[in-house]
């Protein structure tokens, strides 16, 4: 049964992280994991096991490599880990954003570097994703 934003809402909490931390655990942004808590996107299921499953010392990366012990699952765990740091990158541009008084000229800079960083993210998650499509036609077969 897929997680609802209130369950979500209510694991973490009883976990006591913030969005940030745990957004950091499962290699989203924070905004990803306030859209999942309002119920905007759903949740995706790896996130879902390791939530239900109180294996929070366990990233995305290590729960791919531990429950696909093969290529594909090695390719999804670098894949991850390549999101997890671009993520992190996002947040940190984010926060220079609104942190630091800038002009127009830099101000423009941290955006472009912002819209690289989230376009790289993207195509990360989207070859995430693919690999997982993949494995789930293949388990079909």
């Amino acid at each position: 049964m897929p997680m609802t934003g209130k369950e979500l809402k209510r694991l973490r909490t009883q976990m006591q992280f913030t969005q940030k931390q745990l957004a950091e655990k499962l290699g989203v942004t924070e905004n990803t994991v306030a859209r999942w808590e309002r119920g905007e996107v759903p949740i995706n299921e790896p996130a879902a096991r390791l939530l239900r499953g109180g294996q929070m010392s366990e990233t995305m990366a290590e729960l791919y490599e531990r429950e696909f012990p093969t290529p594909v699952g090695k390719k999804l765990a670098a894949l991850t880990r390549k999101s997890e740091e671009v993520a992190r990158r996002i947040d940190e541009l984010n926060e220079k954003i609104q942190s630091e008084p800038l002009d127009s000229k830099r101000f423009r800079g941290l955006v472009r570097k912002f819209l690289s960083a989230a376009n790289e993210h993207m195509r990360a998650v989207n070859q995430i994703e693919h690999e997982l499509d993949r494995l789930g036609a293949a388990a079909l077969r």
